[in-house]
């Protein structure tokens, strides 16, 4: 998520990414839907809904939001995301709200993985997600995409952190854990380059 505040016109804009696993939803059932509201909104005039991904969960949107302000001052931007359900209410996967003073004191932008909260916690709360720091993590960058054919392997994706956990196996596969989803699983060792030792 990429957040950007035009000081002059009072524009925000929203760059939205993706998504990545934090439920333990079943992934072929899960279909990840992103809400989003300039509070206060007793209306919701203000809402921008994505599509709906289906069977994941680890969506990508790749969707520009933009929203015009009067006043930005007292205004919050609060982002929710659901599993749709198409016969009953659709699912809380989590939330957060971010006050736009605080991108206004971060330099008029922000951008990173944003922690989703409980309903009651993620309307007053906002963090972006940081990489480990224990002294004897090893760090490495997923090199191209890999999709799970089993329950043991890891889904990642080119770019991603992720934590060398074991030597590969005799088949050249590799225990990992996802950084920033804590998330770990096999996945095969062209995947990765190892980065840096923290």
């Amino acid at each position: 998520l990429s957040l950007s505040l035009s000081s002059l016109s009072i524009n925000l804009l929203v760059f939205l990414r993706g998504g990545r696993e934090g439920t333990s939803l079943n992934r072929y059932s899960c279909a990840p839907i992103f809400l989003s509201y300039i509070l206060p909104d007793p209306k919701k005039s203000s809402k921008h809904k994505t599509e709906v991904i289906p069977k994941t969960l680890d969506p990508i949107w790749n969707e520009d939001l933009y929203w015009t302000l009067n006043d930005s001052e007292e205004c919050q931007l609060q982002i929710t995301v659901y599993d749709k359900d198409s016969f009953s209410k659709n699912d809380f996967l989590g939330m957060c709200t971010i006050p736009l003073s605080d991108i206004t004191s971060a330099g008029n932008a922000v951008s990173g993985w944003f922690r989703l909260f409980s309903e009651e916690d993620g309307k007053a709360k906002w963090e972006l997600a940081t990489l480990p720091q224990e002294a004897d993590v090893v760090l490495a960058k997923a090199q191209k995409d890999h999709t799970p054919a089993s329950t043991n392997e890891l889904l990642v994706r080119a770019g991603d952190d992720i934590v060398l956990m074991e030597t590969p196996d005799e088949h050249g596969w590799k225990m990992v854990r996802n950084a920033i989803t804590q998330m770990s699983g096999w996945v095969p060792v062209e995947c990765i380059e190892q980065a840096s030792s923290a």
